[in-house]
């Protein structure tokens, strides 16, 4: 997974830079990759140092290093859990880390400013794992993580907030403790709160990442809250009260739940979900949900959440259907239900006019009535080419038995005519493709490839979400 990730980014990012600005990502790249091997295939700190320096000395690429630093070397520092009983596995997790404490120490008394500023997070998040039964010195070392690293106002840089939260967690369990942890907790939470970002389709990526990273945070600091009131157990006002709270603060963990536009920027979260939650929780809205069927809530609230489900997952849709048909609570079928539900959360879909390669005209009004599935794509992408064959062969499987209801169309971006050509041929793909005008992309706001889109009978679009089964996606969105 963390491969894929990088992978993935670098792709992204040499598709949209000038060929010298590719030779020094591809230089920075270089060292990003040699820092992972002196760790983790030929452990030696020396030689991990130099290269991270390297890969520290262009604010250009702080994504490198933010990447390395926050989800691969700090890795490391994840304490084991207590039930491993593999003895290979508790010596190899006790040498890296030996080895990776090493390199935290050689960062922090580097004069490399930049470097050390970005490391710092998490050395308070070590030094305080060390002294996890050492009151004076958590007290001590807490206090300073607020002062000097809340202060900045920046929770997102350098991954502040996940470290705070990881503090957090240890020192709560100290109870003199608990009124520093509460005050901790308190301010990221504020933060988190008060610094949502919103965005517009013309927003750029480094906008949509935050924006994924914020709300993932702000919804399991909620899921937190929440748990407080999950064992209270008293009777009358008291009880009624705590099941408020626990209501109120699982709903906005549900609110905040990665929707459809942070699906597509996964990857930024996905280190977090890792550190804070184990093997991760990619949402907590399922959560919201069993308490609201536990507790017999209103069923057309217990329906509603389920539709804002299935609209982000998909295979939630059969149990939408069922509860639904179920219920009776509304007169509609099922089906004009969803499809109301659908054209709601979607936005107009522009006109597509573009020439194919075999030089006809494709416009989107022609296909009135169905929908239409859009692959933004490249022979130049690498993860494109991957997937073209998965493509091809859902064309010809399901496209061409179903043309009444859908049709697919594969858009070849920063590209050309011949060159597209000669690849079709070569691989032997059918599947229609049309010609870039550099203009469609930004009218579907297309930030990476590829880039998928569904446009529904009615002329609404949805962005079908990255790493995601795109197949059954849309398979289940169009009740096919």
């Amino acid at each position: 997974m963390k491969r894929l990730i990088i992978i993935s980014f670098c792709i992204i990012s040499l598709a949209n830079v000038h060929a010298q600005q590719n030779n020094r990502l591809i230089q920075f790249i270089n060292y990003f990759n040699n820092s992972q091997k002196f760790i983790s295939f030929k452990p030696n700190a020396d030689s991990a140092f130099f290269w991270i320096r390297k890969l520290a000395s262009d604010k250009h690429y702080a994504d490198l290093l933010t990447m390395f630093l926050h989800n691969s070397l700090a890795q490391a520092f994840i304490l084991q859990n207590p039930a491993t009983t593999d003895t290979g596995d508790i010596e190899n997790n006790e040498n890296k880390r030996i080895l990776c404490k090493n390199i935290l120490s050689k960062i922090m008394s580097d004069t490399t400013r930049y470097l050390k500023e970005a490391v710092t997070p998490i050395y308070f998040w070590v030094k305080i794992q060390e002294n996890k039964n050492n009151l004076s010195e958590l007290d001590s070392l807490t206090n300073e993580y607020i002062s000097q690293e809340l202060s900045l106002n920046n929770i997102y840089k350098n991954r502040i907030g996940r470290y705070g939260l990881l503090i957090y967690e240890i020192i709560s369990k100290q109870t003199e403790l608990k009124p520093l942890a509460e005050k901790l907790f308190r301010l990221i939470y504020s933060d988190l709160k008060d610094n949502q970002i919103t965005v517009t389709d013309s927003s750029s990526r480094n906008d949509l990442d935050k924006r994924a990273w914020y709300r993932y945070l702000f919804a399991y600091v909620n899921y937190l809250k929440a748990q407080k009131y999950v064992y209270v157990n008293s009777k009358g006002e008291e009880k009624t009260h705590a099941l408020d709270k626990e209501e109120n603060y699982l709903k906005a963990a549900f609110d905040y739940s990665p929707d459809l536009i942070d699906r597509n920027y996964d990857s930024e979260c996905f280190y977090d979900r890792f550190f804070l939650l184990g093997k991760g929780k990619e949402s907590f809205k399922e959560n919201y949900l069993n308490f609201l069927i536990n507790s017999n809530a209103d069923k057309k609230k217990v329906l509603s959440v389920l539709l804002k489900i299935a609209l982000v997952e998909p295979v939630y849709r059969n149990r939408l259907k069922k509860y639904y048909e179920n219920n009776n609570i509304y007169s509609e079928t099922f089906e004009e239900y969803w499809q109301n539900a659908i054209n709601t959360n979607a936005k107009v879909a522009p006109l597509i006019s573009l020439h194919m390669l075999n030089n006809k005209l494709f416009s989107s009004k022609e296909f009135s009535g169905k929908w239409i599935i859009v692959d933004f794509w490249g022979t130049w992408c690498m993860p494109c080419r991957k997937e073209l064959p998965e493509l091809e062969k859902f064309y010809s499987s399901f496209i061409i038995k179903h043309t009444k209801n859908i049709a697919l169309l594969t858009i070849a971006c920063k590209d050309t005519k011949q060159r597209v050509l000669k690849y079709m041929e070569e691989k032997k793909y059918n599947f229609p493709v049309a010609m870039a005008d550099n203009k469609i992309e930004k009218a579907y706001s297309v930030k990476s490839y590829p880039t998928k889109v569904l446009i529904t009978p009615e002329r609404k679009f949805i962005t079908i979400p990255f790493h995601t089964d795109w197949k059954n996606f849309v398979k289940k969105y169009c009740s096919l």
